[in-house]
């Protein structure tokens, strides 16, 4: 169902680090419902995996929505939290002195 080819990893950690954490992440970033994956055991081995999951209240809902609206690109970056954010450009010293300057002087028709 996950897309993967049989055997491509040999133990459930690299399954779960590789695809089914970033699978998560991805559905709980976009859709209107929360999801968990918790690892079923027998001893040591891991048998199964138990999926849960529960509805979003409506500030999760709404940040689902607006994060399904913008470009996919970046997307894992701002699901992960590694998003640096950068203040928008500002004005040079002459520019704002110009701009001033316009403001001030009086109109001539």
């Amino acid at each position: 169902m996950l897309g993967v080819q049989p055997g491509r990893y040999k133990t459930f950690g690299e399954l779960n680090k590789h695809v089914l954490q970033p699978a998560v992440a991805e559905v709980n970033a976009l859709a209107p419902f929360s999801i968990s994956v918790l690892p079923v055991k027998q001893g040591k081995r891991v048998t199964s995996v138990r999926v849960g999951w529960l509805r979003k209240d409506s500030a999760a809902l709404h940040e689902a929505f607006a994060e399904s609206q913008r470009p996919r690109f970046g997307r894992r970056a701002r699901i992960a939290g590694t998003v640096e954010h950068i203040l928008p450009p500002v004005p040079s010293i002459s520019r704002l002195v110009r701009e001033d300057r316009k403001r001030r002087s009086p109109k001539t028709s």
